[in-house]
């Protein structure tokens, strides 16, 4: 008859297989047999995490020690589901209480870390990644994350080095080009390939330095931009010449992507380029839509609430559609959704008592990305959205834009301000603590009185 470990080997194949469900029942057959096997409850307590059921996950993980209050492994995991639960202070114990059992135990300072920046503790989160570099110096993500940190503190020096790690990542690789990377000399009569990376939002933020290298250089500038946007940024200040990610790459005597531009110059947020607007909108359709919307009577506010859940933070970013009833509730106001994919389907719930115009279904249909966006922002009084691409659309026009925000920054909207140099027309109402929503949107409304 085969041991307990035999089997729990066996287990542990098919969970490494992704037969994670095949793998669950064999760990429950052990505990069956063998119902004080500390380690088989933390195989279980994986095999529950990894299917998203994290109370079980957590029962597991605790049932594990107090049969074995010595397993730092246990304590590192159990440390990281509570963290998906938002359970921070806990979390950050259980990462404690394994490094306290291993001391050289890399994960748990990683997870740790993740737990405190998470809470709204951004130096404690940058004195962890500080200890995992002490133990693995090459380690390429805390290398990015620590540079994130810089740069919402406003340390470049340090920020910027520390962030282009990011290109020694599998999603943020440097794209391969015939020409240099930019090292920051001077570009008279040179000419650059901007390219692109990260998401949208980056690209349209960012595109503003083309004409900054116009302004410092006699240079000639190819934009590489993504086919999506090709439409919206196409007028932008400073490009002389137009491409796309999937055409063969133009011959210049250097390329950059666009955050690389900043980094050349150790910019913070204080220092973009301040020439906004330098996005506009299709005459055309500003006209059309401002013939569309004279229908409707008092404030105009547009309305966007969810990012891409693809994004890695999107869970933080993201705000239930529910969480605008105090804006829904003032007087003389009309909501417009420009929400597009998900999140839309919130609206089926919320957008009758709301008294919300869903705009978001046809937008864009027949034209790039936030072409007809652009349009209906210039004829809104306020856009109200989460921190995605959105923003960056109406903060480039001029427009004015409240933005909901976590508690922790992403790094460009640095700490303690409710303003950003980056985009004049815009107002950060940032969460007091993590997933309080409701403090944000009843400030807003607050505002609207005052």
């Amino acid at each position: 008859m085969p041991t307990a470990e035999e089997l729990l080997s066996q287990a542990w194949q098919q969970h490494l297989s992704g037969q994670i469900l095949q793998a669950e029942l064999m760990y429950r057959r052990v505990l069956a047999d063998f119902p004080a096997h500390a380690t088989a409850w933390t195989f279980l307590g994986m095999a529950c995490y990894d299917q998203l059921r994290f109370d079980e996950a957590v029962a597991a993980y605790q049932q594990s020690l107090t049969l074995d209050p010595n397993l730092a492994q246990t304590y590192q995991n159990l440390g990281k589901v509570l963290g998906r639960l938002r359970r921070f202070d806990e979390a950050i114990a259980c990462f404690d209480r394994a490094i306290l059992l291993s001391p050289g135990y890399g994960n748990a300072y990683k997870n740790k870390a993740r737990a405190q920046y998470w809470k709204g503790d951004i130096q404690a989160a940058l004195q962890s990644h500080l200890q995992v570099l002490a133990l693995d110096p090459g380690d390429v993500e805390t290398h990015m994350n620590a540079g994130m940190i810089y740069l919402c503190l406003g340390d470049t020096t340090r920020g910027w080095p520390e962030y282009q790690w990011r290109w020694k990542t599998k999603d943020g690789a440097l794209p391969e080009m015939p020409q240099p990377l930019w090292d920051g000399s001077p570009l008279d009569g040179k000419s650059i390939l901007l390219t692109p990376e990260q998401g949208l939002g980056d690209s349209i933020q960012f595109v503003r330095y083309a004409a900054f290298l116009k302004q410092r250089y006699k240079c000639r500038v190819v934009f590489r931009c993504p086919r999506a946007l090709v439409q919206l940024l196409g007028a932008c200040p400073g490009i002389d010449q137009m491409t796309t990610i999937d055409a063969p790459a133009v011959a210049t005597d250097y390329f950059a992507p666009l955050l690389h531009i900043p980094a050349i110059f150790g910019h913070s947020p204080n220092d973009f380029p301040r020439d906004v607007p330098y996005l506009t909108a299709e005459p055309a359709l500003v006209s059309q839509w401002r013939d569309r919307l004279a229908q409707y009577s008092g404030r105009k506010i547009g309305i966007a609430w969810r990012g891409s859940p693809l994004a890695p933070a999107d869970a933080m970013r993201s705000v239930p559609l529910a969480e605008f009833a105090p804006i829904a509730k003032l007087s003389n106001v009309q909501l417009f959704s420009l929400q597009k994919g998900p999140g839309s389907e919130e609206l089926a719930t919320h957008a009758a008592p709301f008294n919300i115009v869903d705009l978001g279904r046809e937008l864009d249909e027949k034209t790039g990305a936030f072409v007809e966006t652009a349009a209906v922002l210039k004829n809104l009084d306020l856009l109200i959205a989460c921190d995605t691409a959105i923003i960056h659309v109406a903060g480039a026009l001029g427009v004015p834009v409240w933005v909901a925000a976590g508690n922790v920054p992403d790094w460009r909207w640095m700490v303690g301000r409710e303003d950003t140099p980056a985009y004049p027309s815009m107002r950060l109402f940032r969460q007091p603590s993590f997933g309080d929503w409701r403090t944000v949107f009843t400030r807003m409304a607050s505002v609207f009185g005052s």
